[in-house]
């Protein structure tokens, strides 16, 4: 695909040289197709307009760590920085993001870009932080902190000025259907400043499967937060839904069963709210994926415990299925059937754009089965858009299969560029029925084809596997799980017949973290990061002695949150206090040399981040291979949203026309931004010639444009909506 891909680049760049050599004059912009035929194949995605991030920590008594971050769009400008002292220039044309201050005064610091030669505007000052780490207070809940745990988060700029809140989950210490206590979703300033609650009801029960997404989803600049609701919800500024589906009940409790320690409610609807980020109002809403008939969740015969754990499955996750804008994914199943839908959010309302089903019409297929108990987002193919990796399975954009492993439900997975003398993506999972034969333990395989590069065919409930690079030794990521078979390169060559280990010398498959100076990852498991020496493990950084902290889910171990939230491109790690008064956001005290952009500005980083929270948390990986000798990290592909000022309709529409396959043998697929009844489309050649006009009945957003009574070659195809808008389209033999 990318060798196809380049050859059509090349091909264009010889036509529009062609036009500008015979002075052909058309109707058409040349410059505004060239922008819309580039996104048409890889599209300038939508990403959040970040301030500087500046912070500046003490590291001993004559030291101070200044650390800010770069944009993606700087990189691509080839940015360096000057750094002031108050009003004192002290460093200039800095090529990295951090710089140490001999000086043990306390002082403010301000940071500006020079781009071409010219300075920027300087960031605000900011003041020196006496501690590598620094606490997020919360509010009391029910008159304490007794009743709810803090637990899972998300970060987002929910007030449009550049910097990141926060969104956590209080979650109650009683789920039981009898609990007089709801959970809830809270979201804070970086200083503590409250600034909403969301009380999620009655009938959400079971923590672990409260998910939920903070992401700016309309490109105006200010995140939403997306999850799953029921009756009885009461948003951020106090609106209850009460009986919303008009049934006369708005509390299930009593049809809760009881599976293990958990309960899992078996009647009632569900909904997917849109949440403003600065106030926590409700949005929009539409239904989620029903939970009724619960039979179809299982397997005949299963009671309503079992059913109502398998239904109780409910997945999110971001993701750019157009290449520009994102989207919103959501899942119900994962051990039977699995449904997943596809939706955006736009102009303040809720669309469904696909809707997917392992078992249609009940007769399972070979998707029947396979899901994680999380989704992992990526382009696999090498087009510009996002599919999804649920599990042994994945889907495209489009919401068609795109292949199946048949490996069954697993639970730990990480999608990444874990061999990078292989070309895209590979996603290394370990499942729960190996049986040395069929299913292996832990396997590497093409994200693309579901091709196995790498497995290991132990058998057993393999429940946990990691992927990172924590060897300089070893080009790619190192490979390793909870089967005994040892670390692996991303060959499958062994290592060692050692693994990481943490805090009492246990194992660790938890997760990485780039914490030090160099590229390769660290291990966060237990409060505690340590750091793979070649043949053994020594510990960075013991968290819970530098302050009281907590780990989340039990044997999960995790943090609220990992992401590079602040300063440099290392990532910050975040803990909740263990008497759950506030969390604790721990940042790296090393300085390092290696230029990079902020983590944030990688789309398939930005995106796991989203979906960090899902019931089984994992991990963060870059779109493209970052560790030990690695190409220079290449410029991300993308556009900043414009932060507080909402993008305009003609280019919401610009950017958001979807239209596949292209090249095509005559039959292109046009997906519009609005859902409207007619729209007309005039074709014209590369001589710009009118060729023909249609007139097009949608349904929905779509409509088929027929060219296969044309000639192959290259045409433009221009769609008339507020704005006319010209898109590139090639035919094919």
């Amino acid at each position: 695909m990318k060798t196809t891909i380049k050859n059509i680049l090349f091909a264009t760049l010889f036509e529009v040289k062609k036009l500008f050599k015979n002075k052909v004059r058309t109707n058409l912009s040349l410059i505004s197709f060239i922008a819309l035929w580039s996104c048409s194949l890889f599209g300038q995605r939508y990403m959040e307009n970040l301030d500087r991030g500046l912070i500046a920590m003490r590291t001993g008594n004559n030291s101070v760590l200044i650390s800010w971050r770069i944009t993606g769009i700087e990189y691509k400008q080839n940015a360096t920085y000057n750094l002031y002292r108050g009003t004192t220039l002290i460093a200039s044309n800095l090529n990295v993001s951090n710089y140490v201050d001999a000086t043990n005064t306390n002082y403010t610091y301000r940071v500006a870009a020079i781009i071409d030669g010219t300075e920027q505007p300087l960031s605000p000052a900011k003041s020196l932080k006496e501690l590598e780490y620094f606490t997020i207070p919360v509010r009391a809940v029910n008159g304490g902190y007794t009743t709810h745990n803090l637990n899972d988060a998300s970060i987002g700029d929910l007030d449009g000025d550049g910097e990141y809140e926060i969104v956590i989950k209080r979650l109650s210490n009683d789920e039981s259907p009898t609990s007089p206590h709801n959970h809830y979703l809270e979201a804070y300033e970086l200083d503590g400043t409250f600034m909403w609650a969301i009380d999620l009801g009655p009938n959400l029960l079971h923590a672990v499967e409260v998910n939920f997404l903070v992401y700016d989803f309309d490109n105006d600049g200010k995140a939403e937060v997306a999850t799953r609701t029921s009756d009885g919800m009461i948003d951020g500024v106090g609106n209850n839904i009460g009986d919303r589906d008009g049934d006369g009940q708005t509390n299930y409790r009593s049809s809760a069963a009881q599976n293990g320690p958990f309960w899992f409610r078996t009647q009632g609807p569900d909904y997917i709210s849109i949440f403003n980020g600065e106030t926590g109002a409700e949005m929009a809403w539409d239904y989620y994926i029903a939970l009724d008939p619960i039979a179809h969740w299982g397997l005949p015969g299963q009671n309503l415990s079992q059913l109502g754990h398998r239904a109780t499955k409910c997945m999110w996750a971001v993701a750019y299925l157009d290449g520009v804008n994102p989207s919103i994914v959501i899942g119900r199943g994962i051990y039977e059937r699995t449904k997943l839908e596809a939706w955006h959010f736009s102009n303040g309302t809720l669309t469904k754009d696909w809707a997917w089903d392992s078992s249609p019409n009940g007769v399972a297929t070979a998707y029947h089965g396979q899901g994680n108990h999380n989704l992992a987002v990526g382009d696999v193919d090498g087009d510009g858009r996002d599919e999804i990796t649920y599990g042994g399975m994945a889907v495209d954009e489009y919401g068609n299969g795109l292949y199946s492993t048949t490996f069954g439900h697993g639970d730990a997975a990480h999608l990444a560029d874990i061999n990078p003398d292989i070309t895209g993506l590979e996603y290394f999972s370990c499942q729960e029925h190996a049986n040395g034969t069929t299913i292996p333990g832990i396997s590497l395989r093409n994200a693309e084809t579901g091709v196995i590069q790498w497995a290991n065919w132990s058998s057993g409930d393999i429940g946990r596997c990691m992927a990172a690079d924590v060897d300089k030794n070893y080009k790619g990521m190192e490979i390793w799980g909870s089967d005994g078979s040892g670390l692996r390169s991303c060959t499958g060559q062994l290592i060692s017949t050692s693994i990481p280990q943490t805090a009492g010398n246990g194992d660790s498959y938890n997760f990485g973290i780039w914490w030090d100076g160099d590229v390769q990852r660290e291990i966060v498991d237990r409060t505690v990061i340590t750091k793979w020496n070649g043949s053994g493990t020594d510990r960075v950084a013991t968290l819970y002695n530098i302050a009281p902290i907590s780990s989340n889910n039990s044997t999960k171990s995790n943090p609220c949150l990992m992401a590079d939230i602040l300063g440099d491109w290392r990532e910050e790690v975040i803990f909740r206090r263990s008497d759950n008064t506030g969390l604790i956001v721990f940042v790296s005290p090393y300085s390092t040399t290696q230029r990079m952009y902020t983590l944030m500005h990688d789309p398939n980083y930005r995106t796991a981040v989203a979906w960090q929270n899902n019931s089984y948390n994992q991990p963060p990986n870059l779109g493209f291979y970052f560790g030990g000798d690695m190409d220079t990290p290449p410029s991300p592909n993308i556009q900043l949203v414009n932060a507080g000022q909402p993008l305009n309709v003609s280019q919401r529409e610009t950017k958001a026309i979807n239209l596949y396959p292209n090249p095509s043998k005559g039959i292109f697929n046009v997906n519009l931004p609005v859902a409207i009844n007619t729209v007309t489309s005039e074709l014209y050649n590369i001589n710009g010639a009118l060729v023909s006009t249609q007139k097009h009945e949608l349904y929905g957003r779509n409509f088929k444009l027929d060219i296969t009574d044309k000639p192959t070659g290259m045409y433009f195809l221009k769609i008339n909506l507020t704005e006319p808008v010209t898109l590139k389209i090639i035919k094919t033999d």
